[in-house]
């Protein structure tokens, strides 16, 4: 039986009342959590943050425990770490965000990408044009800026930043082309990958010297400890999935330039050719066989959502895919296992959102990809 996440009981403690899971980020040493609260006849969005990292300043509520610090507690949009935010989420203020950069009239915002604590991509419509700002966290902007321009100057199609602020504000173009998900339905898959694999290049050709964002795999230790926390039945099997992926991963001894977060979501196609890649915030040195791997366990996972709200023709095409790109990319026990690790990562949110089936296929797959028998271990 499934066990309820430690968030969910400091969302009770702090509000009164539960919520319903909807997002879950690693953080820190713990995670930033999202939950849908019902109000009096509205919604809202709380976030709870187990990471214990400091923030410029406090937005909500601090539980604690004694002198430790156990969660903080925030209403949307009142990032702790994306102080700009509050301001750009609402129409009036965000128009005179949009002053600042020389752009003058009014706008309705819109948040359309949000990853708490990290950044957040809102549309402003006007009456005549429309404008995308993105909201990272001070301090971060100049190298975020940085990054687009060495990207841009290797070749690769990133949108372009004409203004931004210290205080955590970039003015962004829109990137071009269809959205990787669907150029997935309409592009045979290894003329997709190709595409890819052509931005790839692109990528190693970029002078950037700075650390990629630190791969997923390097927390394996974590996402097996709270997947047996919060599905004891599955315990034995993610601890041998955790010895499994630590066995077969390696040094990475011929670092390259990668995006650090790689999948469909960040990618634009016109016709056979990438024509937009974002966030790239993640970029830097690092490990190519990373960018593999987040690819397939993403392009997996959506294929099994969308296969349960019944979108049956794109799910096979997203199955495909991901087989595809698994025949592509995985070459040898490394690629295999920090594959794995990235499927288990998803399985764990499945399990955290009530979706165990769809959990357990990735699981399966998991334990495929670095020789783990999943009955075998489940009963350990």
């Amino acid at each position: 039986m499934e066990s309820r996440p430690a968030e969910h009981v400091l969302l009770e403690e702090a509000l009164g009342r539960p919520g319903r899971l909807i997002s879950r980020d690693p953080f820190g040493a713990g995670v930033i959590a999202g939950f849908e609260v019902d109000d009096d006849g509205t919604t809202l969005t709380y976030f709870v943050d187990t990471s214990g990292e400091d923030v410029p300043e406090e937005t909500g509520l601090v539980l604690r425990s004694g002198d430790a610090l156990q969660a903080r507690v925030w209403l949307h949009p009142a990032d702790p770490r994306l102080p700009t935010l509050p301001v750009a989420a609402f129409g009036e203020s965000a128009a005179r965000l949009l002053e600042r950069f020389g752009i003058a009239g009014t706008f309705e915002s819109e948040i359309v990408a949000y990853r708490p604590g990290k950044r957040a991509v809102l549309r402003l419509r006007g009456e005549e044009a429309e404008h995308f700002l993105k909201i990272v966290p001070p301090g971060v902007t100049e190298h975020i800026a940085s990054l687009h321009s060495a990207l841009a100057k290797a070749g690769v199609p990133v949108p372009r930043i004409p203004r931004w602020a210290p205080q955590g504000c970039m003015l962004i173009e829109q990137a071009k082309g269809l959205a990787g998900p669907k150029a997935a339905l309409s592009l045979a898959p290894d003329a997709l990958l190709q595409a890819v694999d052509v931005v790839r290049l692109g990528l190693e050709r970029a002078e950037i010297t700075g650390a990629a964002r630190p791969a997923l795999g390097s927390r394996i230790d974590w996402y097996a400890a709270r997947l047996a926390q919060v599905s004891p039945e599955r315990a034995g099997l993610a601890m041998a999935l955790r010895d499994a992926v630590h066995a077969r991963r390696r040094d990475v001894t011929l670092p390259v330039v990668v995006h650090g977060d790689l999948h469909l979501g960040q990618l634009f196609f016109t016709d056979d050719v990438v024509t937009g890649l974002i966030d790239v915030d993640t970029a830097g040195v690092g490990d190519r066989d990373e960018d593999s791997a987040a690819f397939i366990g993403h392009a997996r996972t959506s294929a099994l959502l969308t296969e349960a709200a019944g979108r049956s023709e794109a799910a096979l095409a997203l199955h495909v895919l991901a087989d595809v790109a698994s025949e592509r990319w995985l070459d040898g026990p490394h690629s295999r296992s920090l594959t794995a690790a990235h499927l288990i990562a998803h399985a764990l949110s499945a399990i955290e959102q009530g979706a165990g089936d769809r959990a357990d296929r990735m699981l399966d797959e998991a334990s495929s990809l670095v020789h783990v028998a999943p009955k075998a271990a489940s009963a350990g």
